[in-house]
This record gives structure tokens, sequence and C-alpha cells, in this order.
């Protein structure tokens, strides 16, 4: 007889996914990325959530001159989900919905701390500074990260993309 085993799971993580197994609390790992972003010096710390369920965090981080810039990680709990689990039978997403929803969560933010840790590391040794490594998700707008701006232009800068709608040449 042979035995298979069933893997939930859609994506073939083996060694490539971090923290896919993770049991740490989402609440957990938020008061360790707290605690690393008061460590680097964050003036401010602000929780985002939907429906109960915890969608970003912003900070401010000081920057050479005294400037404060805000950022925005946003933890893509849809999209973890989606890799992690995929499309599924009904009968499966009525009987491990929830618990696949909650495993999602906890990697989600899991893996977002692990990257929030080494670019706090790149900070600390003076490879990069602040700005830099988090300028994607530099807040430009009230909810709007300067990703998805310059995204909604065609990844053109906005004076760019301005120059080419009036019929210039894109770069």
């Amino acid at each position: 007889m042979r035995v298979v085993k069933i893997c939930y799971t859609q994506y073939s993580m083996g060694n490539r996914l971090l923290n896919y197994t993770t049991e740490v609390p989402v609440e957990r790992t938020l008061a360790e990325m707290q605690q690393a972003l008061v460590s680097a010096k964050a003036t401010s710390i602000l929780t985002e959530y939907e429906d109960g369920e915890l969608r970003a965090i912003m900070f401010k981080i000081r920057i050479q001159h005294g400037q404060e810039l805000p950022f925005r990680l946003p933890a893509n709990v849809d999209e973890a989900y989606r890799v992690l689990y995929g499309t599924r039978q009904p009968d499966q997403e009525r009987r491990y919905g929830a618990s696949w929803r909650r495993q999602a969560q906890r990697t989600a933010w899991r893996i977002l701390l692990t990257w929030v840790k080494a670019q706090l590391s790149l900070i600390a040794l003076e490879l990069a500074k602040p700005e830099e490594v988090f300028l994607p998700y530099l807040l430009v707008g009230k909810d709007r990260t300067l990703f998805q701006d310059i995204q909604a232009h065609q990844f053109r800068l906005p004076a760019r993309a301005a120059d080419t709608a009036k019929g210039g040449e894109p770069m």
C-alpha cells in the first residue's frame, strides 16, 4: 500500500519560503517589529486594522537634517493566502479556510518582520540609509505609497508621465 502525504499549500515550499509553518502569533510578531523600529529610532508607530485584522504598520523615521519621513508597510495577507493555498474546493475552504487564513497572517507578518530586521541591519552597518531601503513604502498621499504612485503612472515618475501624456517620448 502506498502512502500519499497531502500538502495543503499550492506553493512548493521546500526551503524557498520563509516562515510558512510559523506558529508565532501575529501580535507577538507585531511587538517584535515595533521594538526593532523603536531601536532604530522610529519616532512614531501606528498600526492599521480592517475588520479586526492587522493590515499594515506605519512609522516615521527621522533622517538627516531632522526631517521625518512616514512609511507604510502592508502585510498583503490576501496575496499570502492565495500563494499558500490557491483555489480550493468549497468543502476544503469551509473546513480549513479560517485556519488557513490565520496561517497566512502569521506567515505574512513573520516574513515582513524578517525583511524589516534585514533592512535595519543594513542601516545599522551604514550600508544603506533608512530612506533608501524603505523608499517604496514612503507615504506620498493619505494611504498611498511611492511604489503605488509610480505603479499608477506605469513606472514613470509623475513629472515624466505628464511629459509622455503630452506627446513626449518615453525614456
